[in-house]
């Protein structure tokens, strides 16, 4: 089907049929049939172009998101027929667990406005739905994701090792260094996943995920570590079960490409190497320090370490979650009585903390075991929906990006970033209408793809 009666089949729904147009409004209707047919062929490269943006924080990607989520907001509110785009399970658990947040966060908890960024957090989660809605006018959107992220690593790269020469020991591109490893580890997870068409210099290769590690060790988290190893496993026994089938991983017309990708992957990543390898050692020694400090056997006058700090957070935190268990005490107080119960001579090494770093006692100190249960409910609904319509490649995604999630919340957070809740339900949006664009899990998907 040529993409003009894919779009005219897309616009016929988006636009009501001519006997239900008064004669006022048919101009108007032509103009937006016009833009409809227009925004088919624009609309795949901006979104290429946002997902491009988002792990630099160069602006862009929040200008271009927001104009998918407005699109969403448009549809939804004027095209009633085109919400059939979003996932019924996504958008129950998601209003339910939202809602719950919202309703305590306002009513119960108080501390307002102060309260309000850590209502706000799952907020974040309904964009979700609105790009489901908002990527209606693109064919495939996780295709043009991941071949944004592709160009991401590409992006990311260089930059983080000019940020290095200026002398930071751990790179952020302005930000936190571990919610930038987050951003990246995802982006280059989705780099790595197989799309149909793949533009001969945007090959499918797991060499786009190696590319974007590198950065990610620049951040100096380990806590993403466990990704690059299973994303390591999985490419060996790629190779092997290729190997054992008599077939090859690269076609001809790519090989090319990937050789000369593989040649600059090995010179940057000596590059950066020699300017991380004392930070590396740093952070090596600095871990074997932790795990001293975790067992007591550093003295009492030794600074607390990342591990010892985390490990007094999670205590406290306990106790606070102990007199509150089923509804929580919000973001804000539940922190003031965290860091009451530090002693006096460590008050100033906490003083700046503002949640736990882990997700589980985060979501019970805040709202609680209800607030619990439905962030896990939405979250393990909607992986097994992914996981039982989408395809190896799909599937191969979702694990590595539940475990960048179990991983990263353990030792940071989740519902703690706006760009980091973003980047999830973008995620979580596209490999989802993946699984509906293939027609497994029987839900209407014309609009996605006629």
């Amino acid at each position: 089907m040529s993409d003009r009666n894919i779009s005219l089949e897309l616009v016929d729904t988006v636009v009501p049929p001519h006997n239900e147009l008064s004669d006022q409004s048919t101009r108007h209707q032509g103009r937006l049939f016009r833009t409809l047919l227009l925004r088919r062929h624009v609309d795949p490269i901006l979104l290429s172009a946002g997902m491009a943006a988002f792990a630099v924080k160069l602006h862009l990607d929040m200008i271009v998101f927001a104009y998918f989520i407005g699109t969403g907001v448009y549809f939804l509110a004027f095209r009633h027929r085109i919400s059939q785009c979003v996932d019924p399970d996504y958008r129950f658990w998601c209003l339910i667990y939202v809602g719950y947040a919202v309703a305590v966060g306002l009513l119960l908890h108080g501390n307002l406005p102060k309260e309000i960024r850590w209502i706000g957090y799952p907020v974040y989660l309904l964009s979700g739905m609105l790009l489901m809605v908002g990527f209606a006018l693109v064919k495939d959107p996780l295709r043009q994701i991941v071949l944004g992220a592709r160009i991401a690593t590409v992006i990311a790269l260089p930059l983080a090792i000019v940020e290095l020469l200026t002398g930071d020991m751990r790179i952020g591109f302005g930000g936190n260094e571990a919610n930038t490893a987050f951003v990246l580890i995802v982006i280059s997870l989705l780099a790595r996943h197989r799309v149909d068409a793949a533009p001969k210099y945007l090959p499918d290769s797991s060499l786009w995920f190696y590319l974007g590690a590198i950065v990610v060790f620049m951040t100096g988290t380990r806590s993403v570590l466990p990704v690059v190893l299973m994303a390591i496993a999985f490419d060996i026994f790629r190779i092997l079960l290729a190997r054992k089938k008599g077939q090859t991983l690269l076609t001809r017309q790519h090989r090319s490409a990937i050789i000369a990708s593989g040649i600059a992957l090995v010179v940057v990543g000596t590059i950066a190497g020699a300017k991380m390898s004392s930070s590396l050692a740093d952070r090596f020694d600095y871990t074997v320090l932790e795990i001293q400090d975790a067992m007591g056997e550093v003295p009492e006058q030794q600074p607390m370490t990342g591990l010892g700090v985390r490990l007094r957070l999670w205590k406290n935190a306990l106790a606070t979650i102990a007199e509150h268990p089923l509804a929580g005490v919000g973001g804000v107080e539940s922190m003031r009585q965290v860091k009451s119960m530090i002693p006096p001579q460590f008050s100033d090494t906490f003083s700046h903390f503002v949640h736990v770093h882990n997700f589980v006692l985060d979501e019970l100190r805040q709202r609680g075991l209800v607030g619990l249960i439905l962030m896990l409910a939405f979250f393990v609904v909607v992986s097994r929906k992914i996981w039982k319509g989408g395809d190896a490649s799909v599937r191969e995604t979702l694990t590595l990006m539940l475990l960048s999630l179990i991983c990263y919340g353990s030792l940071h957070g989740l519902m703690l970033s706006d760009r980091n809740v973003l980047l999830i339900s973008i995620v979580l949006a596209a490999l989802l209408l993946e699984a509906h664009r293939h027609g497994k899990i029987g839900v209407r998907t014309r609009l996605i793809n006629p």
